[in-house]
């Protein structure tokens, strides 16, 4: 079954890396033709400013050629500068003083769902591979997977924490992730977590001695992760979930239901 995620994992990848890369280019060549637009233009001025100079004779002629020259070099490194700090300037304005910009919420919360989700479902796959496998070098192969993967799974998921205030769904806000998605996946992780914990002395994992100190100390840095996750979920809901308003959440829903217990009945 872990061969068909990795098989579509890698399929993933290569799509959207290719695609990415093609987006990059595309906007490098647009800046690039920004650039020769403007070195252009920088460009004819000089050559209009010489020819006016070659009208000159003498040593004022080449006095104004040598002064334009410099002013030219100049004018055109501090337009350079200009541009690129403008371009700065536009791009974090748009962050509205530090927050990630529309564009960046939406990868937070894909990756969420397209990478966190999808890396516990692999996860679960290699815990039933690993706990069935008879070959030492796959059984071993599974192990480190599974590590890999919950480690990505929990980075994904504190990057959504991080953002919490743009990321994640409250009672007035409802096209984000729900923290309850969020704590599901805490709970998926913490089972991984156990598992690694449980099975990371097993003689079956082909490794070094001098390296099991290091696949162990990455264990507990995924535990330690988990509880930062735990702690800030927790956080979240008391910051945003107050006892008021999931009392009054859920007289809303006891009346829907015994209304719609009352219709049922009337039928």
């Amino acid at each position: 079954m872990y061969v068909s995620f990795k098989n579509f994992e890698l399929l993933r990848h290569q799509i959207s890396t290719r695609i990415d890369r093609s987006i990059r280019d595309y906007a490098s060549e647009i800046n690039s033709n920004a650039d020769t637009i403007s070195s252009t233009i920088f460009s004819a001025s000089f050559s209009l400013v010489i020819t006016y100079v070659g009208k000159e004779n003498g040593v004022n002629g080449l006095i104004q050629f040598v002064i334009f020259s410099v002013a030219y070099i100049i004018a055109f490194f501090a337009y350079r500068w200009l541009l690129k700090k403008a371009r700065v300037w536009y791009h974090d304005s748009k962050r509205h003083g530090g927050a990630p910009s529309s564009r960046e919420i939406k990868e937070l919360i894909d990756n969420f769902d397209h990478i966190a989700c999808d890396n516990n479902l692999i996860v679960r796959s290699f815990m039933h591979q690993y706990e069935s496998e008879s070959v030492l070098c796959l059984g071993t192969f599974e192990f480190y997977e599974l590590l890999y993967y919950a480690t990505v799974s929990a980075n994904t998921t504190l990057s959504i924490l991080d953002h919490s205030d743009t990321c994640i769904n409250t009672l007035d806000e409802i096209s984000r992730v729900d923290l309850h998605r969020i704590y599901n996946q805490l709970d998926m992780l913490k089972e991984a977590k156990e598992f690694l914990v449980n099975h990371c002395m097993d003689k079956r994992i082909e490794i070094e001695s001098e390296l099991r100190p290091v696949l162990i100390d990455q264990i507990h840095r995924l535990a330690d992760k988990l509880d930062l996750i735990q702690t800030k979920c927790d956080s979240f809901r008391e910051e945003n979930f107050s006892p008021l308003q999931v009392d009054k959440l859920l007289q809303k829903y006891q009346s829907f239901i015994s209304d719609a217990n009352k219709a049922d009945s009337d039928v």
